[in-house]
């Protein structure tokens, strides 16, 4: 047994330990670590660039196995919520991961040093992403050496410039876990409880991280961009997510077009049930992007719309998953499409809720439409003063009339012609076509808002 004494110090010093659960330094059940473990991390510490020669004795550190609380409870969530001050307040960060400490990496060249720490496995655990990203150095254990990892960048940086250049190198995937990133600035002097990655930033560095508690994703994501932590940590596990996104300092507007798995409960439908894995943030989570407003019935957000004019309830079937619309003014026809990854084309729809809907629209990053934008369906059930309730339907791709797709366009528009010249199809059944068996709407006629709109999206 050890026994432990808490000494007050001001101004404090010490090193925080960074390190994969699995590699063996995690107890689940217990603030508790063999001896051997302790005096072996001390032995390292010993060796590290300006420790005190006060510190003989040994080096104070911070490690969660032993000062975070193993069982939930307050004294838990209370150190949870100061674990962005705990590695941002310590004189530097030390990364044990067990992959790197079997490498002999003396004589490397830098390139290789911070691919290997990129790749390794503590790079891909989501824990520890805040930990070298709030940390002022981040010294990193090999089998024969310690490197600061900062140095390391630094030396890529002035010595391999042409490796960047040709692409070889995309420092910007792994230079996000050690900067403190404010735009395109590095600034190692914020403050510990100032935010330290955008919205969008934090999308893309958690890109190829995973975490097997999948709660944890709210806690690290909230510690990232400045949320409140507290919140988070107090909710119950399967609400933490939607904790994070009422308490994220800015929801990008675009975040309504997220094509991927979102929350099933009203109100929160517009929100994504994770973050993890996704190759594409910047599309729905630019910090250029206006911000909307996190509310019971949904999110509150401005952006212009396209009625689809020629669909009016009751709507008696499913869209097609790739549906023609032509502008009211004649002059621009579109392709609304989805992606139809493991089902047949002639099965795909954009699915038409349950519920009472007065119409149908479509919200777009670009209503210029340059090029291939994200969109997704809306079906209004009320308007109340200057706001447009709406659900949120699937999402997809907008492509414009262009001489590449004339050949698409001109198919469908011969079909939609079709319809209109037969005498035995009911006024607004030409937007009516049988495909794979099945009576969808192939196509529609709708205008743009001349101004954004204030919607409420669910």
């Amino acid at each position: 047994m050890i026994a432990t004494k808490v000494r007050p110090q001001e101004p404090a010093f010490y090193i925080a330990i960074s390190h994969v659960w699995s590699d063996g330094l995690g107890n689940p059940t217990d603030n508790a670590m063999p001896l051997c473990q302790l005096r072996r991390i001390n032995s390292i510490l010993q060796a590290l660039p300006g420790i005190p020669s006060s510190s003989t004795g040994g080096v104070p550190f911070w490690i969660d196995t032993l000062c975070c609380p193993a069982i939930n409870s307050p004294a838990k969530r209370l150190a949870i919520t100061r674990m962005r001050e705990t590695y941002a307040s310590a004189d530097s960060t030390l990364v044990l991961s067990a992959d790197l400490q079997a490498i002999a990496a003396s004589q490397l060249p830098t390139v290789d040093l911070a691919y290997l720490v990129s790749l390794s496995s503590w790079a891909s655990r989501l824990w520890t992403l805040q930990e070298g990203a709030l940390s002022r150095l981040v010294y990193v254990m090999f089998n024969d050496i310690v490197l600061d990892f900062s140095e390391v960048l630094e030396d890529c940086l002035s010595h391999h410039k042409s490796t960047f250049a040709r692409g070889w190198i995309n420092y910007g995937d792994y230079i996000r876990m050690w900067a403190i990133v404010r735009g395109d600035e590095f600034d190692d002097s914020l403050p510990a409880l100032a935010p330290v990655f955008s919205l969008e930033n934090a999308m893309i560095a958690v890109t190829h991280r995973t975490t097997s508690v999948t709660s944890d994703e709210a806690l690290c994501l909230g510690s990232l961009v400045g949320a409140d932590l507290g919140r988070i940590a107090g909710a119950a596990p399967p609400d933490r997510m939607w904790e994070f996104w009422t308490s994220v300092p800015k929801i990008p507007w675009t975040t309504v077009l997220w094509r991927r798995e979102r929350m099933a409960q009203p109100g929160r439908r517009w929100a994504p049930r994770s973050l993890l894995g996704v190759t594409d943030a910047v599309d729905f989570f630019s910090d250029r992007a206006a911000g909307g407003e996190c509310t019971p019935e949904g999110l509150v957000v401005e952006a212009p719309g396209m009625i689809l004019q020629s669909l009016v309830p009751p709507f008696r079937t499913d869209i097609y998953f790739r549906l023609y619309v032509e502008d009211c003014n004649g002059r621009e026809q579109y392709y609304f499409y989805k992606e139809c990854v493991g089902e047949r084309a002639d099965a795909a729809r954009f699915a038409v809720p349950n519920g009472e809907f007065s119409q149908i629209a479509i919200v777009a990053d670009d209503t210029s439409v340059t090029g291939t934008k994200n969109f997704t369906m809306l079906f209004i059930y009320k308007v109340e003063g200057d706001i447009t309730f709406a659900r949120r339907g699937d999402a997809g791709y907008v492509q414009k009339k262009s001489s590449s797709l004339a050949s698409t366009f001109s198919d469908t528009e011969r079909k939609l012609q079709s319809r209109r010249d037969d005498p035995t199809v009911a006024e607004g059944d030409e937007y009516l076509r049988e495909i794979g068996g099945h009576i969808v709407y192939f196509a529609a006629r709708g205008k743009w808002d001349e101004e954004p709109r204030k919607w409420c999206i669910d």
